[in-house]
């Protein structure tokens, strides 16, 4: 009270901080200060969710799978990214290969895409191999993958199934992108 001339201190105690910038006052491991580590929370407290390269992985793959749950980060196969956009948009350093499971993907989702937007399409990158053909359960490696029985499809058709008139113009365009033969499909 500044009209009283008394000052008056309290310990708020163990548990609480005397940092009003403490974002989750129920968890001591958020905190200002904290390291940001790949789970899906601020961690430090700067209005970012697992900002930096915490969530890339270290062996230069990325998981793509239609249904898969959590994260959906690319990291591994259980928190796979569900959308090929998302896994092309991935600004991980290092990023070597893409491993795809079988199902049916869509220029226009995830990474930002615009559903039905028909100049959607997915561009590829130099020193990427994108690799369809893998099984869309368990934990399959490269030994596993048969993309005669995992088909792994690329759709242009955004819209209505079945109705040409509204599919995407171009599925796959890599026109002036500066793509060389690193680039692999």
């Amino acid at each position: 009270n500044p009209s009283n001339s008394q000052l008056f201190t309290c310990n708020p105690g163990a548990g609480y901080s005397t940092n009003s910038g403490d974002c989750n006052d129920n968890n001591a491991d958020i905190h200002p200060g904290a390291t940001e580590i790949c789970n899906g929370f601020d961690d430090n407290c700067n209005n970012q969710v697992d900002e930096g390269n915490v969530c890339c992985p270290a062996g230069g793959i990325l998981y793509v799978k239609a249904n898969a749950t959590g994260l959906n980060n690319g990291i591994s196969w259980a928190i796979a990214f569900t959308s090929l956009q998302s896994a092309l948009a991935s600004p991980c350093p290092g990023i070597t290969q893409i491993w795809v499971a079988a199902g049916t993907y869509y220029p226009d989702e995830g990474a930002g895409q615009t559903d039905n937007d028909r100049n959607a399409s997915f561009v590829m990158k130099n020193g990427v191999a994108i690799f369809g053909g893998f099984p869309n359960t368990g934990n399959p490696s490269m030994t596993d993958r048969n993309w005669a029985n995992n088909p792994t499809i690329l759709s242009g058709d955004i819209g209505t199934v079945g109705d040409n008139s509204d599919n995407s113009y171009r599925v796959i365009n890599n026109d002036g992108n500066g793509l060389n033969n690193t680039a692999i499909l």
